[in-house]
């Protein structure tokens, strides 16, 4: 796997493409494939998350990079729970509250 170069805080790659669904996605007209498009580039690209966040040079550099990546990580995070479990939890923190 290629190594990037240029520090995680520098603008990162997108095409027009990219910019249109991630627009399409806040406007609520989305199709599938703009949505899916969208997502994909804000984890991989935006977040970075399957990125190493260590940075030789640089303590502060690491750090931003790891802030990047835990947002995306949090995105990821909410995909993969299960909403009825998490639907079970709230009900039984409103019955204790």
């Amino acid at each position: 796997m290629p190594t990037r170069k240029t520090p995680p805080f520098f603008l990162v790659d997108y095409e027009v493409a990219d910019a249109t669904a991630i627009k399409a996605l806040q406007a609520g007209t989305a199709d599938a494939d703009q949505q899916q498009r969208a997502l994909s580039w804000i984890l991989n690209e935006g977040c970075r998350i399957k990125d190493v966040t260590f940075q030789p040079d640089s303590d502060r550099t690491s750090a931003f990079a790891e802030g990047r990546r835990f947002v995306g990580l949090q995105i990821a995070k909410l995909l993969s729970i299960s909403t009825r479990d998490l639907l079970l939890q709230e009900q039984r923190k409103t019955k204790q509250g």
